[in-house]
């Protein structure tokens, strides 16, 4: 199952995923983008599921949606997400309230429900996009690096309630990765400029985010089969 994926490290996730043979469960907002990708990947056998993670107070019917076929699931992508940039003098409860539930609760309602054998194949994985302005923030980035660093301790938490039950959990630090909300949200220049604007603190400069994808694919694998309640950096070297 992949959140967030109609764009950006979702759909990206989608495709790398599916090209390796993973049937997909694929959730998101919009239902005309979901299908969008949908039709990007290689394979008929992967389902669309519409929901807002900023709005359902129970996301239970997503899993009970997702293993409808009988088939479990063997992990979970959480890359929906929200990254405003609002300085401390805008900011406002509702705001906060709401990349929070987009960024964390949701995220751990679907790990809750994730985590019931019900629902899960043993030795199953779960990833969460998280971001390098959990370590290292920029101005005005309060709520966006502190929504971002309770996901990665929420993590560290969970990997060792989850490790009896034979699920690994891992969270991604990305910096600035060239998708859509990146160019339109975070970065305060013209769009002829987000190459260098980023170049100049990223070592490697923008990340693409099939990068991004690949590194899911790794933790999703049995070749990081040690690796647990880990926040991996992939910030391009951020200086």
């Amino acid at each position: 199952m992949i959140t967030g994926a109609s764009s950006g490290i979702g759909r990206e996730t989608a495709k790398y995923l599916a090209g390796e043979g993973c049937s997909l469960i694929l959730l998101g907002r919009n239902k005309e983008r979901l299908q969008e990708t949908k039709e990007m990947l290689p394979g008929e056998d992967h389902l669309t599921i519409s929901a807002d993670l900023a709005e359902e107070q129970d996301l239970e019917f997503v899993l009970k949606e997702a293993v409808s076929d009988g088939r479990k699931l063997d992990g979970l992508v959480h890359c929906a997400g929200t990254g405003p940039i609002i300085p401390i003098k805008l900011l406002k409860r509702r705001t906060i309230e709401e990349v929070m539930r987009i960024n964390v609760y949701s995220f751990l309602e679907l790990v809750r429900h994730f985590s019931n054998k019900k629902y899960h194949n043993e030795n199953s994985n779960i990833v969460a996009i998280s971001s390098i302005a959990a370590v290292q923030p920029e101005k005005c980035q309060t709520l966006y690096s502190m929504s971002k660093a309770a996901l990665n301790a929420a993590v560290q938490a969970l990997a060792i309630e989850l490790a009896p039950k034979k699920i690994r959990i891992n969270t991604i630090m990305p910096g600035v990765v060239d998708t859509p909300m990146a160019r339109a949200g975070g970065q305060f220049v013209p769009d002829g400029d987000f190459i260098a604007s980023v170049s100049e603190k990223q070592l490697l400069g923008v990340i693409e985010p099939e990068a991004i994808a690949g590194l899911c694919g790794f933790l999703l694998s049995s070749a990081s089969s040690m690796m647990t309640g880990r926040a991996i950096y992939a910030d391009g070297g951020r200086i």
